[in-house]
């Protein structure tokens, strides 16, 4: 895995099968277009920065997980309430995010609340205390025709609108590196 680019490793190590680079592409902050720019490029929880977006808690709902020992991974989608009375959905997607937690960091309580996957992560952390530190490290561009893995593009593209962006970050829990993300938006809500 050593030739295969962040954060296309975290990919692929919940998805398997073949990772390429079709439809993704690394930007510079400022090639960003607003809003996306200022909900992505910054150290803080995007839990909290899209309720402050958005006015609203945000729902969580947990699409895939794999849990090994201490290594806990899972797609999810945040979600805002569906408005629209013609449609049978209730909720509607403004980000779909993959992360990866190593749960030896935390204590019982805090890793029985995340299985439990029923309170978003970030505002899990904001209601345990846990000293932590956002650190934002690259933001992408996903276009039509974005082929990861045959099941991670599948699951991006039921939940995500395309193109967008995106943005791979760290969470250090006392200074320990303890949870990877990649947190992608959905531009039809913006």
């Amino acid at each position: 895995m050593e030739d295969v680019p962040q954060p296309l490793a975290l990919f692929w190590s919940f998805f398997h099968g073949d990772v390429t680079t079709s439809g993704f592409e690394e930007m510079e902050i400022d090639e960003v277009p607003s809003p996306f720019r200022e909900l992505l490029c910054h150290n803080a929880h995007m839990t909290l920065t899209l309720e402050k977006h958005y006015h609203q808690p945000m729902i969580l709902q947990v699409l895939n997980t794999l849990h090994m020992k201490d290594s806990y991974t899972r797609t999810i989608t945040l979600n805002i309430p569906n408005t629209q009375p013609d449609t049978a959905t209730p909720y509607y997607p403004v980000q779909f995010a993959l992360m990866r937690i190593n749960l030896k960091y935390f204590s019982d309580q805090f890793k029985t609340d995340v299985i439990s996957a029923k309170i978003p992560l970030g505002r899990i952390l904001q209601d345990h205390k846990i000293i932590r530190q956002v650190k934002f490290h690259k933001v992408f561009k996903f276009s039509k025709g974005i082929d990861f893995s045959s099941d991670l593009t599948t699951e991006l593209e039921k939940h995500i609108a395309l193109p967008t962006f995106g943005r791979q970050a760290t969470i250090f829990c006392d200074n320990n590196p303890a949870i990877e993300l990649l947190e992608v938006l959905n531009g039809d809500t913006l």
